[in-house]
């Protein structure tokens, strides 16, 4: 049986594709599981999938969804299709380091963790290399209490889900799966999984190769999809209530849908739009003030950047206004 499953959603990456398979057929860990999965891509990335399939038969596994099911849908066709103890992700446009997959394994057998992450760095199409969000997490690794995970609630560790490896057990026994037909999905099962692991460690090395795709749906301009976080970050609020997490991590939980629903996508609306979709800025200034009406008072609201700051302003001036007082103050 391999020793980790790694799930890759495909959708019109066909361009990048065989960059991505040729890193995961190099890993010093010969034991893994590659599962290609397609996302009903129109272009050619099938036919470059099957013909991986058939040289690597005994490595390398395709799952050919005939339906569009997002990242979040294909990567949950992934996880019930994988036989390791542990499972990783990885991106159609991005790669990994030959090394990742042994040294997050070793890690996780030697220290018994649920999750272990590394490094990422990003890479343009000039072959620039730069580090990405990278910053110390000793505070974080080690046996996850409740103090940790509201730190990891409010700041994450290694950037997206990609830079990690997980348990297979804990994402099956806590039942946590990426919401399907939605962009954003990663902000709603990473939290999840933060909350439920016990043990947490880190590896301090630039492992994980970001491509920075500016034709990717999180950079493209005039789309509405960028407003799926609104409906991801509304799930997360449901998911804590059912669990029973909501009252356990409150504070935190605020602070970040403060900054993910509000912030971060007033941001969005700002600057992702030559015309800003006010209904929508609207939308979510009416739900902050019915749900969250005294969220300036959140204990860590004082973590919030100056910017942020400015924005939260919309509960006392027309959204037109913040718009143009925005453009001033990040010009």
């Amino acid at each position: 049986m391999a020793k980790v499953s790694i799930i890759v959603p495909i959708y019109k990456v066909e361009k990048y594709l065989r960059r991505c398979v040729d890193s995961l057929l190099a890993q010093t860990l010969t034991d893994i599981e590659i599962i290609l999965v397609n996302d009903a891509s129109p272009d050619r990335s099938l036919d470059i999938m099957r013909d991986y399939e058939h040289k690597h038969p005994n490595k390398i596994m395709v799952i050919n969804s005939k339906e569009n099911l997002k990242q979040g849908g294909a990567r949950n066709l992934g996880i019930k299709a994988a036989s390791a103890n542990y499972i990783g992700f990885v991106d159609g446009d991005d790669w990994v380091h030959k090394n990742m997959f042994e040294d997050l394994y070793k890690e996780a057998l030697e220290k018994n963790a649920e999750m272990v992450s590394c490094n990422a760095c990003r890479v343009n199409d000039q072959e620039e290399i730069t580090p990405y969000l990278h910053r110390d997490l000793s505070s974080l690794v080690g046996k996850l209490d409740r103090q940790k995970r509201e730190l990891l609630l409010l700041n994450g560790a290694a950037p997206g889900v990609v830079t990690k490896i997980y348990r297979k057990s804990l994402i099956i026994d806590q039942d946590i799966w990426f919401p399907e037909h939605l962009f954003y999905e990663d902000n709603l099962w990473m939290q999840l999984v933060y909350l439920y692991a016990d043990n947490y460690h880190h590896l301090d090395k630039n492992y994980y190769f970001y491509y920075t795709n500016m034709n990717s749906t999180i950079t493209t301009t005039e789309s509405m999809h960028h407003f799926d976080r609104l409906v991801i970050e509304k799930m997360k609020l449901e998911q804590y209530k059912k669990r029973g997490l909501y009252d356990l991590y409150s504070d935190a939980i605020e602070f970040s849908f403060i900054q993910l629903y509000y912030v971060n996508s007033l941001h969005l609306a700002f600057t992702r739009y030559s015309s800003p979709p006010f209904d929508k800025v609207y939308e979510m200034r009416k739900f902050m003030k019915e749900h969250f009406p005294h969220y300036r008072q959140s204990k860590y609201f004082h973590l919030t950047s100056q910017v942020g700051q400015v924005l939260t302003a919309l509960n006392d001036i027309s959204p037109y206004k913040a718009y143009e007082w925005y453009k001033t103050v990040t010009s």
